[in-house]
């Protein structure tokens, strides 16, 4: 790869031909941006499925749902903008955040303890997590445990946000290369079941920022350009869109995305329309979605692989069959409020009363008609994230 890089045009006295060496300049640039990354995903046999869509799309939930866990953090306003890798890792049932080289992160924090006044109450008005990780805190390689993963993921992506808003340089790029990208090992519990045997590689799933996510600040422009790389580069690509929330410009814009790697890669595209639990009988049927999309990705995908879905649901229904596997029984609703939200989900508003007197086994065969309601699992399988083995033997 240096060899590329050494060989690449530098300078040039005449106009024209400096015009056309810096073209091709940039142009082998990305090539060897593209080269690296298929290299770094050869080397571990990884198949790269990138989660990419809309702000607010639920691309987080959607990873959420497939891990089991709730890891990558959700909120109503842009939360993702580090992309996040998450590695299927057979038998590890506790999460593991890899963080790769801290020492930029870190030197990021003492750069903001060093800020004006101004700057300075702007510190003061983020949240207590983040407050305390500039004042004293510092980011290690690694952290253990769900919580653990979760607060630190919330915590850089509010660091990266702050830190761009003050106009504070930030080493966003260098975490936006797929081999210095935060990374989390854990058991995908959709995959929990399957035969691991003789898999020589492993599922990967990249969390994204939005692709029409708008950034204040220092990293204005660039977050939109990292997105497009990522997509670039993918092993396959989950476009989610949301059903509540149909902008029909900004799908044409994502659906020519799509279009135009489709020219450049032969990647798995599938799209997937989230929160379809709020449908109702003025909104569009499955069959005018799939039509719909199918015919602005016409050459990209066809209607089968169009799939509306629910990934809160499936979230909340993986997660309660977790706890029940391993505790028999779901812990308190107040300590954890996704208990809250899955008796919601499965029993409507009426839940305090309708849950009185059932059994861990009517719990367990509710989430169990929650998971299928949510229309997840049929996409699970035909994205290949149960036949990935196949792609890697």
């Amino acid at each position: 790869m240096k060899a590329i890089k050494n060989c690449l045009p530098q300078n040039s006295d005449s106009g024209q031909d400096s015009d056309a060496l810096r073209k091709m300049s940039e142009a082998t640039r990305r090539a060897s941006t593209v080269i690296e990354s298929e290299l770094k995903k050869l080397a571990e046999m990884d198949m790269v499925i990138v989660v990419g869509g809309m702000v607010n799309a639920g691309k987080s939930t959607t990873i959420n749902a497939i891990v089991g866990f709730e890891l990558l953090p959700e909120k109503n306003i842009p939360m993702t903008l580090l992309p996040t890798l998450i590695r299927h890792k057979p038998r590890q049932s506790e999460p593991e955040l890899s963080i790769h080289d801290p020492q930029r992160i870190n030197e990021l924090l003492e750069r903001l303890r060093i800020l004006g006044s101004d700057e300075q109450a702007s510190l003061r008005s983020c949240g207590e997590p983040l407050q305390r990780l500039i004042l004293d805190g510092r980011i290690n390689r690694s952290y253990q445990g769900q919580e653990n993963v979760s607060r630190t993921l919330t915590s850089l992506n509010d660091l990266f946000s702050l830190s761009s808003q003050l106009g504070v340089a930030t080493p966003y790029e260098h975490y936006c290369r797929i081999d210095h990208m935060p990374t989390i090992s854990v058991e995908y519990s959709i995959l929990r079941d399957q035969d691991n045997s003789g898999m020589r590689g492993q599922l990967v799933l990249m969390d994204t920022p939005g692709y029409n996510e708008q950034r204040r600040g220092s990293l204005s422009g660039i977050v939109r350009e990292e997105v497009y790389k990522q997509l670039d580069q993918a092993s396959g690509i989950i476009g989610l869109m949301d059903y509540t929330q149909s902008d029909p410009q900004q799908e044409d814009t994502f659906c020519e995305a799509l279009s135009r790697i489709s020219r450049q890669s032969r990647c798995n595209i599938s799209a997937w329309v989230n929160k379809w639990d709020q449908k109702n009988q003025n909104s569009e049927d499955e069959n005018q979605v799939k039509s719909r999309l199918a015919g602005k990705l016409d050459g990209v995908l066809t209607r089968d692989n169009v799939y509306p879905v629910s990934a809160r649901n499936a979230f909340l229904a993986n997660t309660a069959l977790r706890e029940l596997e391993q505790n028999t029984r779901l812990p308190d609703g107040d300590a954890n409020p996704w208990v809250k939200d899955f008796y919601k989900a499965t029993y409507g508003d009426s839940w305090q009363r309708r849950i009185k007197g059932l059994t861990a086994e009517d719990i367990q065969e509710d989430a169990e008609d929650l998971l299928n309601n949510s229309c997840f699992q049929q996409p699970i399988k035909n994205m290949a994230l149960f036949d990935f083995r196949t792609a890697l033997q």
